[in-house]
C-alpha cells in the first residue's frame, strides 16, 4: 500500500484442506483494553531442527533443515492511534494503527494476523519499538487496510 505499512502477497499450491479466516473490519468498536492475539515467527524464538532422511538415490545423506516455529501470543490494545488529518491538524509517524500490549513479538511477526476474541482477523501486525530499558511496544494496522489491497472495498 502506498499509503499503509502492508502489503499482500498470494500464494499458491498450499492444498485444499486450509480453511480461510475471517477478515471483520471491526474499526469503529475496536477499544484500548480489548483482547487480542498475535501469530507469526518472531526472529527471536529459537530455531527448530529437523533432520530429514533423502529418498534421493544418488544422494542418501540425511539434510538438516532447520524450520520456522509459530508463535500465538495475546495482549490487549493499549492505544488507538488515529490517522493523521489536515482537517484536525494531528499527525503521527505511526499512522492509523493499534499500539498493542504484546511484549513478545518483533521482527518475524510483520504481516501476521491479529485476531479478536471471537477469531476474527481485525488487524496486521507490523512493528515494534523498544526503548534503551527493553520496555516494548507493537503495532497492527487496521485490518480495513488489508481488505482494500484485496480489491473488496476501498477504504474512506
Amino acid at each position: 500500500s502506498e499509503e499503509h505499512d502492508v502489503a499482500l502477497i498470494k500464494v499458491e499450491g498450499l492444498g485444499q484442506n486450509l480453511s480461510p479466516v475471517k477478515m471483520l473490519d471491526k474499526y469503529g468498536s475496536v477499544a484500548p483494553g480489548q483482547a487480542v492475539t498475535v501469530m507469526g515467527y518472531p526472529g527471536v524464538a529459537p530455531e527448530e531442527t529437523v533432520f530429514r532422511k533423502s529418498n534421493d538415490p544418488f544422494n542418501r545423506q540425511t539434510q538438516q533443515t532447520t524450520i520456522p516455529t509459530p508463535t500465538v501470543t495475546s495482549g490487549n490494545i493499549g492505544r488507538i492511534i488515529l490517522p493523521s488529518s489536515e482537517k484536525n491538524h494531528t499527525y503521527s509517524g505511526f499512522g492509523d494503527s493499534y499500539q498493542l500490549t504484546i511484549n513478545a513479538t518483533g521482527a518475524g511477526n510483520s504481516g501476521g494476523p491479529m485476531f479478536d476474541d471471537e477469531g476474527n482477523v481485525i488487524g496486521i501486525y507490523y512493528a515494534g519499538k523498544s526503548d534503551e530499558r527493553g520496555t516494548q511496544i507493537s503495532f497492527a494496522v487496521p485490518i480495513k487496510y488489508g481488505i482494500e489491497l484485496m480489491s473488496i472495498t476501498k477504504v474512506q
